[in-house]
C-alpha cells in the first residue's frame, strides 16, 4: 500500500493555511482583549498546531485511546482485552491514581516513566493546601500524604526527570507497573506518564494509550490527557452502565471528543454485570433482563446522541464530526468481569467472583461470555487496527474541517456573548437614558417653579418702569417751564425850555436844560432759573428712579417661593433641603440682586446750551431760551427713561443669574448625577460600538 502521507500534501497545505486565518484572527482580537475571552481561538490554534504537527511527522504511528471519566474500567478493559484478563495495568479506582499510560510496540519490553517537575510538585502541595473542598483538592492532598508515607524520593526523581526499565519479561509486570502507577506505589506519586514497550503483534501497527479521567490533581497531568486525546485517530469510550451517558459523559463525549479530529468513536458501556445484577429481580431469567437492559441503554444512547448530534449541525459542526459521533448511537456493552469469571478456574475464584456468581444465578461460561462480549469489543479493536490507513485517510481529510467546525462554533458563542453583552450594556444604556430624562424632567420641574418665583418678583417692574416714563415726563414738562420775571428801570429825560419871566425882558431869549426821569417795568427770563430747573429735574429724575426699583431690594417673599419651590421638588431628607445647604443657596442667589440701601442718585448734572447773558428780555431770545430749556428737560427724561430701560434690563439679567445660581446649587446632585450619567452613557456608546465591530469582526472570520 502506497504511504499515506504521500498523499495528504493539500490537507497540509490547507492545515497551514488554516492555521494562518486562526493567527490572524488571534492578532484582530488582541485589541479586544478586555471585551472577548481571546484565550479561546489562541487555545484552539496551538492545539490544531500541535494535532497537525503529530499527525505530519513521519513514523508517526496510529494511535487508539480509550478514554472516560475515573472509575469507568478503563484499565481493566485493556487488560481483559490485551492481557487476557491478567492485571498487568493497575485498576486505578480514584484520580489519585490517574496516569497516562501509554503501550506501544517494541522489540525489547521497556518501561520508562516520565516524573514530574520540581515546579509541578510545587503547584499540587499549593492546590492540597489551598483549603478548597473539591475532588481536585482532595486528591491532591491523598497524593501529597502518600509521598510521605511511602518515602517517595522526590529529589531523585526530579533530578532523574525521565527513567527508562528494560523487561527481561512482561508476565511480571504488574508489581513494578504498581510501584510507579499503583496506589500504594512507591514512585507512583512523583509519575507524570508512562510508557509501556510491549513486543505484542497486536501494538506492531498502532499504540494504544490508557488516559485517566480528566479530574486529576496535577494540572500538568490534565493537560497532558487532553493533548492526547487532540492527537489520537480513534478512541474507545467508556461509559458505566450505572450512570450511562450521563450529562458529564455526553459533555465529553459529544463536546470535546469529536471536536479534536478522532475519526473513528466507538462506545462501550462497561461494567454491564453490575447494571445486570440491579434488573435481575424483576425478571424470570438472565437473558431476559440482559435484553431488556441492553434495549433501555440502547434507547438512551440513540435519544442522547441523536439529540447531541442534532445541536451539533444546528451549530454548524462539520459532516464528518457528526458521523464519527452518529456511530455512537449502538455502543458495545461490556462486562470485563464476566469476561474473566468465563475463562477463569473455579478454583482460583475469590470470594468476590463466587458472589458475583451467585448473584447472576449462577450462570455458564457461554452466557458469562454473552454478558462479558468481548468478541464484539475485540472485533472493534481489529476492525479498527485493520482500517487504521482508512481511518488515517479520512482524519487526514477532516483533520482541518473539524478544526474549522470547532472554530466556527467558538465564535459563535464568542458572538453570542458579545452580542449578549452588547444588548446588556444597550439595556443599561436605554435605562442611563430614561434615567436622564428622568433628571432632564425633574431639573426642568425645578427651574420652572424657580423662574415662576423669579417672574412674581419681576411682576411689578413693567409697571414699575412705566410709572417712571409717567413720571419722568411729568417732571420734564413741570421744569421745563420758566417763568417771566418784572424788572423796573428808570429812563432819563432831558428836555429844554425858555427861560424867558415876563416883564424881564433880559431874560428873554434864554433856554435851560431839565433832567428828568422815568420809572418804566418790563418782563424777562433768567437762564439761571432755566439752569436751577434743570438740575432740580435731573436731580428729581434720579430719586425717582431710584424709589421705583428700590422696591424689588425686599426679597423677603422671593425667599419664602424659592423655599416653597425646594420643598414641592425635593424630599425633605434630600441634600438639598438641607438647612445649611439651602440657606447657603438662597445667599448665593439673592446677593446678585440688588441691595436694600436706597442708591445715591447722581449729582453730576450734564453740560446744555443756554444763553450766557442774565436777563433774556426780548421775546426771540427767551424764545429761544425757553426752547433751549425744553430740549434740555427732554434730553434730560430721555436719558432717565434710558437709564430706567438699562436698570430693568439689568434687574431681569440679575434675576436670571440669580436663578441659574439657586436652580444650581439646589440641583446640584442631580447635575452631577447627570453629567456622570452623560460621561457614562457616553463611554457605553462607545462600547457598544466596539462591541458591534468585535461582532462583525468575529462574523467575518466565521
Amino acid at each position: 500500500m502506497e504511504p499515506i502521507f504521500e498523499k495528504t500534501e493539500e490537507q497540509r497545505r490547507r492545515a497551514e493555511a488554516f492555521a494562518a486565518r486562526v493567527a490572524s484572527l488571534c492578532a484582530a482580537l488582541e485589541p479586544y482583549s478586555g471585551e472577548v475571552d481571546t484565550g479561546g481561538p489562541e487555545l484552539l490554534l496551538r492545539s490544531f498546531r500541535r494535532r497537525t504537527e503529530d499527525f505530519f511527522r513521519e513514523n508517526r504511528r496510529f494511535t487508539l485511546a480509550v478514554a472516560g471519566r475515573v472509575k469507568a474500567g478503563k484499565s481493566t478493559f485493556l487488560n481483559t482485552l490485551l492481557f487476557g484478563g491478567r492485571e498487568v495495568l493497575p485498576k486505578g479506582l480514584t484520580p489519585k491514581t490517574a496516569v497516562l499510560t501509554r503501550m506501544e510496540y517494541a522489540e525489547e519490553a521497556a518501561l520508562t516513566a516520565r516524573f514530574l517537575t520540581r515546579a509541578e510538585w510545587e503547584e499540587l502541595c499549593r492546590l492540597a493546601g489551598s483549603g478548597m473542598d473539591t475532588p481536585q483538592v482532595q486528591a491532591a492532598q491523598e497524593t501529597a500524604a502518600r509521598a510521605g508515607r511511602f518515602g517517595t524520593p522526590l529529589e531523585e526523581c526530579f533530578a532523574e526527570g525521565t527513567r527508562r526499565i528494560p523487561l527481561e519479561e512482561t508476565d511480571g509486570l504488574e508489581p513494578l507497573l504498581n510501584d510507579y502507577v499503583g496506589e500504594g506505589g512507591r514512585f507512583a506519586p512523583a509519575v507524570n506518564s508512562l510508557t509501556l514497550g510491549l513486543p505484542l503483534d497486536s501494538l506492531r501497527d498502532l499504540a494504544v494509550v490508557d488516559t485517566p479521567g480528566l479530574n486529576d490533581p496535577v494540572l500538568s497531568r490534565t493537560e497532558q490527557t487532553r493533548r492526547c486525546l487532540e492527537t489520537c485517530d480513534a478512541i474507545f469510550f467508556l461509559s458505566r452502565c450505572g450512570s450511562f451517558l450521563d450529562r458529564s459523559d455526553l459533555d465529553l463525549l459529544t463536546a470535546q471528543l469529536p471536536q479534536k479530529g478522532a475519526a473513528e468513536l466507538v462506545l462501550a458501556a462497561t461494567q454491564f454485570d453490575s447494571a445486570l445484577i440491579d434488573m435481575l429481580p424483576g425478571y424470570p431469567d438472565l437473558e431476559s433482563a440482559a435484553r431488556d437492559l441492553r434495549g433501555a441503554l440502547q434507547e438512551h444512547a440513540a435519544r442522547s446522541v441523536g439529540a447531541a448530534v442534532r445541536e451539533l449541525r444546528r451549530a454548524g459542526c462539520p459532516e464528518p464530526v457528526t458521523a464519527a459521533l452518529e456511530r455512537c448511537r449502538r455502543p458495545v456493552f461490556l462486562s470485563s468481569l464476566a469476561e474473566d469469571l468465563a475463562h477463569r478456574p473455579a478454583r482460583e475464584l475469590g470470594e468476590r467472583e463466587r458472589l458475583l456468581l451467585r448473584l447472576l444465578g449462577e450462570p455458564g461460561r457461554e452466557e458469562l461470555e454473552r454478558i462479558g462480549n468481548f468478541e464484539e469489543a475485540r472485533a472493534a479493536f481489529f476492525r479498527v487496527a485493520a482500517e487504521k490507513d482508512d481511518l488515517l485517510r479520512r482524519r487526514a481529510g477532516q483533520l482541518t474541517a473539524a478544526a474549522r467546525g470547532e472554530l466556527g462554533m467558538l465564535l459563535e458563542r464568542l458572538r453570542a456573548g458579545v452580542l449578549e453583552k452588547r444588548e446588556r450594556l444597550l439595556a443599561e444604556e436605554a435605562a442611563i437614558g430614561e434615567r436622564q430624562r428622568e433628571l432632564s424632567a425633574h431639573l426642568v420641574r425645578v427651574r420652572a417653579d424657580v423662574d415662576e418665583a423669579f417672574a412674581e418678583y419681576l411682576a411689578p417692574l413693567e409697571q414699575a418702569r412705566l410709572d417712571v416714563s409717567r413720571e419722568l415726563d411729568r417732571l420734564g414738562g413741570d421744569w421745563a417751564q420758566l417763568d417771566s420775571r418784572e424788572g423796573v428801570e428808570s429812563i432819563p429825560r432831558v428836555r429844554t425850555e425858555s427861560a424867558a419871566q415876563p416883564l424881564r425882558p433880559w431874560t428873554w431869549g434864554r433856554r435851560r436844560t431839565i433832567y428828568t426821569s422815568e420809572q418804566r417795568t418790563y418782563a424777562f427770563l433768567d437762564p439761571a432759573d432755566a439752569r436751577r430747573n434743570l438740575e432740580q429735574l435731573w436731580l428729581l429724575s434720579a430719586q425717582l428712579q431710584a424709589a421705583a426699583f428700590l422696591l424689588f431690594a425686599d426679597t423677603s417673599r422671593l425667599q419664602n417661593r424659592l423655599m416653597e419651590a425646594a420643598a414641592k421638588n425635593f424630599p425633605l431628607q434630600s441634600p438639598a433641603r438641607q438647612p445649611e445647604r439651602l440657606r447657603s443657596a438662597l445667599r448665593s442667589a439673592l446677593s446678585r440682586l440688588p441691595a436694600k440701601e436706597r442708591p445715591q442718585p447722581d449729582r453730576l448734572l450734564p453740560e446744555f446750551s443756554l444763553p450766557k447773558e442774565a436777563a433774556v428780555r426780548d421775546a426771540p431770545g427767551r424764545a429761544a431760551l425757553r426752547e433751549a430749556a425744553q430740549n434740555a428737560a427732554r434730553k434730560i427724561v430721555g436719558e432717565r427713561r434710558r437709564a430706567a430701560g438699562q436698570a430693568a434690563c439689568r434687574l431681569r439679567e440679575q434675576a436670571a443669574e440669580a436663578a441659574g445660581a439657586f436652580s444650581a446649587a439646589l440641583c446640584g446632585s442631580l447635575l452631577r448625577e447627570r453629567d456622570a450619567l452623560g460621561a457614562q452613557s457616553a463611554a457605553l456608546e462607545r462600547e457598544c460600538g466596539r462591541l458591534q465591530t468585535l461582532a462583525e469582526l468575529l462574523r467575518y472570520y466565521q
